[in-house]
Formats: C-alpha cells, sequence, structure tokens
C-alpha cells in the first residue's frame, strides 16, 4: 500500500481580534515522517552587489540582494532523498520567519492539476525565495502567485502557503500553475489541514484561472466558481481525516475568541482528541491517510510524525525589532517545550542546526523523549505538559522582563543572549525530563 506521507500537516491562523493583544498568530505542526530528522537555522542576509543567477533547479531566477531569515527544515538523513542538504541549497526550507517578520508555513494538498515535473520551480525553493524577498503577507502572496504563473510547480499538484505579519495573514491556495487567495478576516479562526478551504469567496487569482478550468472540462463557466470544487481532487476535499482536524481546533478555540493567547495555540497543537472518543493511543504508523481509515484511526493535530511545531507571534503594539517571535519545539510538542526565537536575533546552539548524522542533534534528543514518553502515553503526556507548561510559563515572564528593558535601552543584541539561552536552557530540561521518564 502506498502512503501520502507528507499529506499530514496542520497549519491554523488567528485573526488579530480573536487574540488576547491583538496579534496575529500563526502555528503550525510540519509531520514529515516518524523517522525526518529536522533541524533550524538562521541565514544572513546578503546582498550581492550585482543581479547574481540563483542556483534551482529547473528554472533560471536571478537575485541582488536577500533578507535575513530563520526556517525550519529538512537535515539530510530527513526525508530518504539520498543526497545531503544545506541551507542554501534551495531543497529543505519548511517553515520560516524574516527578518520584518513575515511568516510562512506550507500545506500539501491534493488537485486534479498534476505537477510540473523537471519543468516548473520546486515548492522548497519557492519558500526560501518568499522568505528571502518579500516582507509581508499579501506581498508574499503576490509573488507565489506571480513564480506560479511563469514557472509552475514541479513536484506537486496542490500547495496551500499560509502567511501572516503583524497587520494581517493570507493564504494562497495552488495547483501546478493556478492559483487563489483570501485574506483572513480579523475575526476569523481558519484550519488548513490538507484540504483546500477556498470555495466561492477569494480575493486575488490566476489570471487563467477560469479559462483552464473550462479547457480541462472542470468548471462550465456559467454557474458560481467555486475554487475548491473546480480544481480540487474530489475524494481529498471532505474526509474525516482532515475535516476532524479542523472541527476540533474550532472546539479548542471558538469560546476563546477575543482572549486567545500562545499558550492556547501551544495546547492546540499538542491534541490528540483528549477527553473525547476520537482519542488514540500513539502507534508508528499512526499519521498516514490510508491507514487511519484502514484501521478507523482518528487522525489527530498532534502526531508521533511531527518534524517540528512552531508558531509565530506578530505584534503590531511594540518595538519593530520585538514585534515577530516563532516559538519553535522539535519533533512531536507532546513531550518537548517551545522556546521563543526573535526574529531579529542571530544566534542559536549549533545543536538544533546540525544535520545529526554523525553527532546527535536536538531533533534527535527531542525525539527519543517523544519514543519513551509514547511507552506509557496516559501517565507521561500529563507529566510532560504540566512540566512544559510552567518552563514556558517562567520563559513568557522572562521575556516580559527583557523586553521592557530592551525598549528602555535599545540594547537589541540581548535578543540574541537571550534566543540562545533559553534554547539551551530548554535542552537541559530536556534531559532532566528524560530522565523522570527514564529512570532505568
Amino acid at each position: 500500500m502506498s502512503y501520502f506521507s507528507g499529506m499530514t500537516c496542520t497549519t491554523v491562523l488567528i485573526g488579530s481580534e480573536c487574540t488576547l493583544d491583538g496579534s496575529t498568530i500563526m502555528g503550525h505542526n510540519e509531520d514529515m515522517g516518524y523517522n525526518a530528522v529536522g533541524k533550524i537555522w538562521h541565514t544572513d542576509a546578503k546582498n550581492y552587489g550585482k543581479t547574481q543567477n540563483i542556483n534551482i533547479p529547473h528554472i533560471s531566477y536571478q537575485l541582488k540582494e536577500t533578507f535575513a531569515y530563520w526556517a525550519s527544515g529538512n537535515a539530510e538523513a530527513g526525508v530518504g532523498l539520498g543526497k545531503p542538504k544545506t541551507n542554501s541549497s534551495y531543497d529543505n526550507v519548511l517553515v520560516g520567519i524574516n527578518e520584518y517578520g513575515l511568516a510562512m508555513a506550507c500545506n500539501w494538498m491534493q488537485s486534479k492539476e498534476g505537477a510540473k515535473k523537471e519543468e516548473g520551480i520546486n515548492r522548497y525553493a519557492l519558500r526560501q525565495l518568499t522568505l528571502e524577498t518579500t516582507k509581508t503577507a499579501k506581498e508574499a502572496v503576490i509573488f507565489i502567485g506571480n513564480m506560479i504563473e511563469k514557472y509552475g510547480q514541479s513536484d506537486w499538484g496542490g500547495l496551500t502557503y499560509c502567511l501572516a505579519d503583524k497587520n494581517e495573514a493570507w493564504i494562497i491556495e495552488t495547483t501546478a500553475s493556478q492559483w487563489v487567495a483570501r485574506k483572513i478576516l480579523k475575526n476569523e479562526i481558519l484550519t488548513v489541514a490538507n484540504q483546500f478551504t477556498i470555495a466561492e469567496k477569494f480575493d486575488l487569482h490566476s489570471k487563467n484561472l477560469f479559462q483552464v478550468a473550462i479547457k480541462k472540462g472542470w468548471y462550465d463557466g456559467n454557474s458560481p466558481f467555486n475554487f475548491r470544487k473546480v480544481y480540487g481532487n474530489t475524494p481529498f476535499m471532505d474526509t474525516h481525516y482532515d475535516q476532524r482536524r479542523s472541527n476540533r481546533v474550532g472546539e479548542l478555540l471558538s469560546h476563546k475568541k477575543g482572549i486567545i493567547t500562545v499558550h492556547d495555540v501551544m495546547e492546540v497543537l499538542r491534541d490528540r482528541y483528549e477527553d473525547t472518543l476520537d482519542f488514540s493511543l500513539p502507534i508508528l504508523k499512526e499519521c498516514w491517510r490510508e491507514l487511519c481509515i484502514e484501521e478507523n484511526i482518528r487522525r489527530p493535530i498532534s502526531t508521533n510524525i511531527t518534524q517540528s511545531s512552531s508558531i509565530a507571534h506578530l505584534r503590531n503594539d511594540t518595538d519593530h525589532y520585538l514585534a515577530a517571535v516563532m516559538w519553535y519545539s522539535c519533533a512531536t510538542p507532546n513531550f518537548n517545550g517551545y522556546f521563543p526565537i526573535y526574529a531579529k536575533s542571530k544566534r542559536i546552539p549549533e545543536i538544533y542546526s546540525t544535520d545529526g548524522i554523525n553527532n546527535e542533534n536536538a531533533w534527535q534528543i527531542s525525539k527519543k523523549l517523544q519514543i519513551i514518553g509514547d511507552r506509557e502515553y496516559y501517565k507521561n503526556s500529563v507529566l510532560a505538559r504540566n512540566y512544559w507548561n510552567a518552563t514556558e510559563n517562567e520563559i513568557r515572564s522572562k521575556m516580559a522582563l527583557l523586553e521592557t528593558h530592551i525598549n528602555s535601552t535599545k540594547e537589541y543584541e540581548l535578543l540574541d543572549t537571550f534566543t540562545y539561552s533559553t534554547a539551551w536552557d530548554l535542552l537541559k530540561k530536556q534531559a532532566i525530563l528524560l530522565k523522570a521518564l527514564n529512570p532505568n
């Protein structure tokens, strides 16, 4: 049986009127596979002096300068591609945030249109270029749309790019050559879970959206145009595997509209339908779509194949150096804590950024904690959540003090020290929790 191992990620976008502090929040679980080794790294801004050709498979592209950004993506042993990955290869960015506070995540979809193999731009390159060259969510939408119309997408026929900044959030839902985009309402909570969400209402679209659909016989040209029905691969548009996750986010957050915090989003991304009839214990292959259908397993938001989890907290009421923060967790957040990365910071312990092939990296440490925790999930998950809730509350208290100090003294270099030291402290706390769960 063939499993769609990549069609598993979940993204939650929350408009500013839904949050306690008026921020835009985007949470994302990157579910690349049980053995998908991940890492996170910082890339400095570059100025090439003059326009330079960038080595991207299948296309020719020129850049003169790029923005600094943080990205999480695949390590060398990540997804079994059998080739090394470097941080500048245009072949490994999955999620990220740049120095201007633009946050990006992406979800695999199924459309009727197949990928343009060996000729279009690959999704990794498009994600990296978005972080390198755009400053706002809307600007990113237009950039992605233009790139898809010009080149097409080479390695997947359907993707939803989720984009957010301190003022607004957008999604752009794409096929190999077409796209539609919609701005998220400020009072809206949107879940993107491997099925197109845009139907008849959208704000922007590709030039040939309707003509291509008519030519292919997917649209009659007269009835109301519904993107998910016209371009979506019908068997994948209304499955329990996808829709249950979306409904669950509503169950967890809709009654908190106006007071949602980062902590609430952490709880969502850690959720396995606890205290409901849909709860199931983790199993090694739990997330694959066919297996869930075959064994009647309810696909949860948090799975044991989560490579990383991240939350972009994008505030519009504070100094621009402090406004954008990405909270990050290696492997499943059920057993691992989140730590904050300021978008303007530049340093992180190397153990988070290494491939971990010859030496243990942060992802492998986190994975070990997850595997041991899963053995006695009922007991260990409660212990882990209480432990990390206390740790994350402590971190938030320190952040508040740090930001007060920086706002008064403008010592922005402290952001580097805080990001670096907090990441180290979290690793130390992982070791303590690991010993508590596995005393032998």
